[in-house]
């Protein structure tokens, strides 16, 4: 059996939530650990589509595409939350009721939620 467990992380950067944002969601693969793919081809681009019900996914070296989660929420620059895509397999898939969340907030403070 399974234990799910609520994940909580805050981190300051410098700038505005404006500039937080944007990092987070434009510039994904800068920060995103390289190990942490499930994708076939190495992983040229990462893509937040930009609306509820958009897709957050990998694209790569050999053209494909892996989708790994979903918006649910899309409120910039305060935050948004998506579902993860994921089967215990790696295969893309709506399959998470769980919602995992990232708010951008003065001062200067991320706060991640799983």
């Amino acid at each position: 059996m399974t234990t799910l467990t609520d994940v909580r992380r805050e981190i300051s950067v410098s700038g505005s939530p404006e500039r937080a944002f944007d990092l987070f969601t434009n510039h994904m693969a800068k920060w995103w650990p390289a190990e942490h793919h499930v994708a076939t081809s190495p992983v040229t681009a990462m893509t937040v589509e930009p609306r509820v019900g958009g897709r957050i996914y990998d694209s790569c070296e050999d053209g494909s595409e892996s989708a790994w989660g979903h918006i649910t929420e899309w409120d910039p620059p305060a935050g948004f939350a998506f579902a993860w895509m994921l089967t215990a397999r790696g295969n893309s898939k709506p399959t998470s009721t769980r919602h995992h969340e990232c708010r951008c907030r003065s001062p200067r403070t991320v706060t991640a939620r799983a």
